[in-house]
């Protein structure tokens, strides 16, 4: 359970990292 919680807990900071390099780019294009 741990390990499961572990691996969702890396996915959503990889998923928050990628929104946040997202929009840094639409920024720094815009």
């Amino acid at each position: 359970m741990l390990y499961s919680l572990h691996i969702d807990d890396f996915s959503g900071v990889v998923c928050s990292l990628a929104i946040c390099y997202s929009c840094f780019r639409s920024y720094h294009f815009f």
